[in-house]
């Protein structure tokens, strides 16, 4: 998704988003509040294991009110009591009474110490940013996650699944691989950021932006039934995406050709449309990321530095990026992209990209093929020129306007 759409998005729900849920998120707060009053950082490495561990029915123990009480920060239930690190076991037999995770030591005593320790560790490095602390703590992820948010809430997203991560990484194109969890909520992080909007907002604010336009990936909620037909096509990782520039294009069609011929009943335009839209938003980053990497292999990394998403925040340029040849001047590119292998059921040109392509020096067409893939190709095209008898190029609708008198 492009940023100036992200933009228009949040202009126009936040408020909405606002009103819905601001009492709850300062009931929520105050329960923030009261629980880093009870246990402060300062205080954790002595607390008792009755003070600490979730299953002996207290409401007051430390992971009773992160993973219940607090609930409403972000969810960390559907994984078993070991997330925590220790816990008290309530089933019969050896899995009754104090249990621990054996990472964390050769007893029960010498685990809760270790897991208590870690907390500390953790927190300290949030307060300070430390990611490198951070990612090689011992806590489990998700339950890392929340604390990190209870104690550091303008410091750290409150979303802690890597599958709910991933899926918002996905469907905003930032370039992540997944590999790394840490790295997904800072780059969720950053990008909220990078709104001055959001970041004057709480951060439950920002969760809630996410799920209202992204949903829940599929499958992931059972409590939200929504039509498969009306779920995005998931597409990987933006990080994990590797693009290759090619020298020909194919222009034979490909046994994957995507169609809806196999689909009965009326085309849905709107759908249709969105998908589309999606597809070449996903297009214009994978042709950004190419275009890097050629500069850095070039040895031009000055340059790579230079180029510029413009359709990001301008999409009446008549061209999506702003990049530089080898030797310093500007290459203008438009992207075209398909989920295809080939282009042969062509393309769409505007009116406005047709006259930038004749007026600006150095004004590439990238056609990107497989754009769902993990390994899309580039085929680009240099000052393309439409009156050549290569191109059939043809009228698809009209602008009109009303004359002086009415009708």
């Amino acid at each position: 998704m492009r940023r100036l759409e992200f933009k228009e998005i949040i202009n126009e729900r936040l408020p909405l988003i606002k009103e819905q849920y601001s009492k709850q998120w300062e009931k929520s707060e105050k329960l923030r509040q009261s629980f880093v009053k009870a246990f402060p950082v300062s205080k954790i490495s002595e607390l008792e294991f009755d003070e600490y561990v979730i299953g002996k029915q207290s409401k007051g123990s430390f992971c009773y009110k992160v993973e219940i009480e607090l609930d409403s920060l972000g969810r960390i239930k559907g994984t078993n009591c070991s997330k925590f690190g220790v816990w008290h076991g309530t089933k019969k037999g050896a899995r009754r009474g104090y249990q621990y995770v054996n990472k964390f030591g050769k007893s029960a005593e010498d685990a809760f110490e270790n897991v208590k320790t870690e907390i500390v560790n953790l927190l300290v490095a949030g307060q300070s940013d430390d990611w490198e602390a951070i990612k090689n703590n011992k806590i489990s992820p998700m339950y890392k996650g929340k604390l990190l948010y209870i104690y550091y809430p303008n410091k750290h997203i409150c979303v802690y699944s890597k599958d709910h991560l991933e899926h918002f990484a996905s469907n905003l194109d930032l370039d992540v691989d997944g590999s790394c969890i840490e790295a997904l909520r800072k780059e969720l992080f950053d990008y909220r950021n990078s709104f001055k909007t959001l970041k004057n907002e709480s951060m439950l604010c920002f969760m809630r932006l996410l799920y209202d336009v992204f949903g829940y990936p599929s499958d992931s909620n059972k409590e939200i039934k929504v039509d498969a037909s009306d779920r995005p096509i998931p597409y990987p990782l933006l990080g994990t995406v590797t693009p290759l520039f090619i020298s020909e294009l194919p222009m034979e069609k490909s046994s994957k050709t995507d169609t809806n011929s196999g689909r009965k009943g009326k085309t849905d335009f709107q759908k249709k449309n969105k998908a589309q839209k999606r597809l070449g938003d996903r297009g214009e980053k994978i042709a950004l990321k190419a275009e890097e990497k050629r500069l850095k292999d070039l040895g031009k990394q000055g340059l790579a530095d230079k180029i510029e998403h413009i359709s990001q925040d301008n999409d009446s340029a008549g061209y999506d990026i702003l990049s530089f040849n080898e030797d310093g001047t500007p290459r203008h590119i438009e992207v075209k992209s398909t989920a295809n292998e080939t282009i042969c059921d062509g393309f769409y040109f505007t009116a406005n990209e047709l006259t930038k392509s004749q007026e600006l020096e150095n004004y590439y067409l990238y056609f990107v093929l497989s754009a769902r893939s993990t390994k899309p190709l580039i085929y680009p095209l240099a000052q393309p020129d439409f009156k050549e008898n290569k191109f059939t190029m043809e009228p698809t609708n009209y602008h009109i306007t009303i004359k002086g008198e009415t009708i």
